[in-house]
């Protein structure tokens, strides 16, 4: 240094007995550690080289480096230290750590304190590799989703193992007899079950089976792609009068296996090892095969929002796959003239989705809404019918023919997913018209605005020059941050006054 400075010692660039374990912790949770235990690789023995004092800075500071040194010395046993010569030509020869080499994975798994742990996985792999080898893949796969099932485990691999031998029961969930498994079962853990029976080799059936072709074989591979919602939170079979299994100010998105739109924003994938000076870089392939946050929320095509009724759902999928009776989806429907007679004085009416398509009635408009309010609201109007709208989910009107001869209105909320039900409505019915979701109404309502979590950005093709840009003007922040105007936050009479004069 000029002068003769000194060069002062930074301990904090060491890599520190806290440090290395952090490392081998983030091998943990990536699920490396108790991949190892079941599909063993060259990796271990494993050195993990150490950021170490420079001669300056051992010359500088030798209390400090003597200490750190000493930590990494004392807690030596689970690990041993590679050591190099510092300072030979200074101020003498120091033998410091350079490397710390974990033997066996069994020794890394007791630094990072997780014993205990990996003797349960290790158990729960046991017992399912008792039931069925093919199983050892999906445990290599997820092993820390192996560890978090528990009991629950072998459990699932029996119901995955039970459709392996009894392809296209025809019998509804609720009639399996295997101990353990009853719906509520199902519903929780289908993800898993899915894995199972795909590593037990039922993907082959389903993707190349004679008589299916390959848009029905991606179908049921894009299925098991998005198929990670929660499980339905409700029964499907609503009554003539029957609330919906939906909450009444809010479209819940996640039970038509499409992006929640309430969730956080998508995350990234699984972290990789803490940057720590000195340590060695994970390798692609160590990276965990964990389900991730951006698992649980990518959003599907146009096609998946618009499949077959029956598998539009993630329980519905669940069910076409395996070949289980699933019940028949619902649509909830007002009709507003009191001069049209349906069921006896009924006026708000639920059907399945073949019955709704079967309907002949003397309707020349139809009002689709998102609201639950709104549409138990909507006024008396001739020849009109209010349709209560379910996010995503239009596939149950694909088959609805005379839709095509009546003016369809949609009334979405006013934000980028609003614009994103519309467009896929359109691609159903192409000549939906829009109400309420315009400039003028969304600028006379600021101080009803409140924020979109999750912006969509994805280019929609059928919607007009007007909503398009405004749709665009909402996703590049034009207005303020994810500015969102929910559609029952519009003044009724505004609302009302939109309304398209009565024929």
């Amino acid at each position: 240094m000029p002068n003769g400075t000194s060069v002062p010692a930074d301990p904090h660039s060491w890599t520190t007995l806290a440090q290395l374990r952090r490392l081998s912790k983030a091998s943990w949770d990536k699920g490396q550690l108790l991949r190892e235990l079941v599909t063993p690789t060259e990796t271990y023995p494993r050195r993990r080289p150490l950021k170490r004092p420079t001669a300056a800075e051992l010359r500088n500071d030798y209390a400090a480096a003597h200490s750190w040194a000493a930590e990494l010395f004392a807690a030596a046993g689970k690990y041993t230290l590679e050591t190099a010569d510092v300072g030979r030509t200074t101020i003498g020869s120091n033998r410091l750590p350079s490397a710390a080499v974990f033997a066996t994975v069994e020794d890394e798994i007791a630094f990072a304190g997780k014993s205990a742990e990996a003797a349960r996985f290790q158990n729960l792999a046991a017992r399912l590799g008792e039931l069925d080898a093919a199983l050892g893949s999906w445990i290599a796969r997820r092993p820390l989703q192996l560890l978090d099932l528990g009991d629950a485990a072998p459990i699932a691999a029996q119901a995955a193992m039970w459709l392996r031998d009894n392809p296209a029961p025809g019998i509804y969930v609720r009639q399996l007899s295997l101990p353990g498994v009853h719906t509520k079962f199902v519903e929780t853990h289908r993800r898993t079950i899915d894995e199972m029976a795909d590593a037990l080799q039922l993907t082959a059936p389903i993707d190349a089976a004679p008589g299916i072709d390959e848009r029905e074989a991606a179908k049921g591979r894009h299925a098991r792609a998005h198929d990670m919602t929660p499980p339905d939170a409700a029964d499907h079979n609503a009554t003539a009068h029957g609330i919906t299994p939906r909450d009444a100010a809010r479209k819940d998105t996640t039970a038509q296996g499409v992006p929640n739109r309430d969730a956080a924003g998508r995350n990234s994938t699984a972290s990789q090892d803490v940057g720590v000076p000195g340590q060695e870089l994970t390798s692609p392939n160590e990276t965990d095969q964990e389900l991730t946050a951006q698992d649980l929320t990518s959003e599907p095509t146009g096609a998946a929002l618009l499949g077959d009724a029956d598998e539009r759902t993630p329980a519905a999928r669940f069910a076409a796959r395996h070949g289980f009776l699933h019940p028949p989806e619902q649509i909830r429907f007002r009709i507003l003239d009191p001069d049209i007679v349906a069921l006896g004085n009924a006026r708000d009416i639920s059907v399945t989705a073949e019955a709704f398509g079967s309907l002949s009635l003397p309707i020349k408009t139809v009002i689709t809404t998102e609201n639950l309010i709104n549409f138990l609201t909507l006024p008396e109007r001739p020849r009109t019918l209010a349709l209560f709208g379910r996010g995503y989910g239009f596939s149950a009107l694909r088959e609805a023919a005379w839709l095509r001869n009546c003016n369809i209105i949609y009334w979405g909320d006013l934000d980028t997913h609003g614009f994103r039900i519309l467009d896929q409505l359109r691609a159903v019915h192409p000549h939906v018209t829009s109400i309420l979701m315009d400039q003028q109404t969304l600028l006379s309502h600021r101080d009803a605005w409140v924020r979109e979590p999750s912006p969509s950005r994805a280019p929609l093709t059928r919607l007009t020059a007007a909503e398009s840009a405004l749709y665009n003007a909402l996703g590049n922040d034009e207005f303020g941050p994810a500015v969102r105007l929910e559609q029952e936050l519009i003044r009724w009479d505004w609302a009302l006054h939109a309304l398209p004069p009565q024929p």
